[in-house]
């Protein structure tokens, strides 16, 4: 029996480009926010929240799992 901590995580492979998708996300959504300047970001509505949490759902499905057809 090997590392159960190992066999919880899967194929090395599949965790590599989670990372890496999790990874490109991140910077994509940081330099956004950077561009967009605090004086934007102060100037939110709730509908523009609720907005970029319904979108981060979306990211998150195309990044833990394979794309669906």
């Amino acid at each position: 029996m090997g590392n159960p901590w190992l066999e919880a995580l899967g194929d090395p492979v599949t965790v590599l480009f989670t990372l890496l998708r999790v990874g490109v996300v991140y910077l994509t959504l940081l330099l956004f926010l950077r561009l967009s300047g605090k004086k934007v970001l102060g100037q939110m509505t709730p509908l523009d929240l609720l907005t970029l949490l319904l979108l981060s759902n979306v990211v998150q499905n195309a990044m833990i799992g394979p794309d669906p057809p």
